[in-house]
């Protein structure tokens, strides 16, 4: 929540915005993962316990929201008061069995796993909670994913969750309205929202109707599913759209695995962005590929060509453009930001400005005024890497 003090800049149309630089999170130890889904946080400690804070509208907080203090509503900043249900302090996740090894959140839901099972909670409105969201539309309560035939390996949650299996098969569920499922929306109900989702986990294939097998690990955007292999291959489903896949951009779906060319022969980890893919290689280079309207690639311009609306993209993975990195170990893509943490623990982000996503007011050397983005409006970002200090 905004205090006094915080830094403080006027936009383009004299509204008043503040952001909070980066700040120790009270209450928190031994953590060893932390994951952001949208407007809440969840922390994974050593012993186990899953903590989450943040905004409770969808209980992703793992509680019910009666007892707790009310925000504004980022989605509604014209609210005469606060009516949001939210936690700034972080609270243990109940209903969750011993041995959870790995969490992972998205737009309104959360999931985590123990050595074989994964159980998820919040929002259940495109049936992300493999119930029928006619049946339930949230839940506090952590409720187990069955019927997947197999023990759960890997998984990632957005609109859709997918996961990868003992069997060596992947399984998706949830919104479907990119064809994230791996099928045509025809077969879908509903979603709450009106449009087409599925409750039940459904087999990913190749185009020939085979199971896509050996993915060791998922990543979700918002139109695209991306799977890498165990031989370090990328392959990718979803909607074609602003160079994910290829020089094709357009509103057609992909429903079966294609594999993105271009690549190092070894990937250590893959990160999905909004309309963005990311990619770490076996020597800790950073390759990006997608839309750059706001300087998601770190290619120190905004680049590429025009594809859907004007916006900027780019089909050809690269690396990011800066010498002094060092070796990445994990990366994370925001709305339109992106950050990367080194081996030395340096963290570094880039793209959009709001909000203070990068840790400072903006107007910075090499700030940029002429950014878009697809989804919201978008003026400020920085598309050259730099150190977030304050940690």
């Amino acid at each position: 929540m905004p205090t006094a003090g915080d830094p403080a800049w006027a936009d383009s149309s004299g509204t008043l915005w503040t952001f909070r630089p980066p700040t120790r999170v009270a209450g928190l130890t031994s953590v060893k993962r932390i994951v952001a889904g949208s407007r809440f946080a969840c922390a994974l400690r050593d012993d186990g316990g899953v903590l989450c804070w943040g905004q409770n509208a969808t209980r992703t907080l793992g509680h019910a929201p009666a007892t707790d203090p009310t925000c504004f509503d980022a989605a509604a900043p014209n609210s005469p008061a606060p009516t949001t249900p939210c936690n700034p302090v972080p609270t243990l996740v109940f209903g969750l069995p011993a041995g959870i090894v790995d969490i992972a959140a998205g737009a309104e839901t959360a999931c985590a796993r123990t050595s074989t099972e994964l159980y998820c909670w919040g929002n259940n409105t495109g049936g992300q909670l493999a119930r029928p969201n006619s049946e339930l539309l949230n839940s506090y309560v952590p409720l187990p994913i069955q019927n997947l035939g197999a023990s759960v390996t890997s998984f990632a949650v957005a609109g859709p969750v997918c996961v990868t299996l003992a069997d060596r098969t992947t399984k998706c569920w949830g919104h479907n309205i990119n064809g994230q499922l791996g099928h045509l929306t025809d077969l879908d109900t509903p979603c709450a929202y009106g449009g087409p989702c599925s409750s039940t986990p459904s087999l990913i294939t190749t185009s020939n109707g085979d199971p896509f097998l050996d993915a060791t690990g998922v990543s979700i955007g918002r139109t695209q599913v991306c799977a890498a292999k165990a031989d370090g291959s990328l392959w990718c489903w979803g909607k074609r759209k602003f160079g994910i896949f290829d020089a094709v951009d357009g509103e057609d779906v992909q429903l079966s695995p294609v594999q993105i060319v271009g690549l190092p022969a070894v990937l250590t980890s893959a990160a999905a962005g909004n309309y963005e893919q990311a990619i770490v290689d076996g020597v800790g280079d950073l390759w990006m590929w997608g839309l750059d309207a706001a300087g998601q690639l770190g290619r120190g311009a905004l680049s590429g060509v025009g594809c859907s609306g004007g916006f900027l993209c780019s089909s050809i993975p690269s690396k990011v453009g800066n010498s002094n990195m060092g070796r990445i170990r994990s990366i994370a893509i925001g709305n339109d930001q992106v950050y990367a943490v080194n081996d030395e623990g340096v963290v570094w982000g880039w793209g959009g400005i709001a909000y203070g996503s990068l840790g400072r007011s903006p107007n910075a050397a090499g700030d940029r005024a002429d950014c878009r983005h697809p989804d919201y409006e978008q003026s400020l970002c920085n598309p050259t890497p730099g150190v977030i200090g304050g940690f």
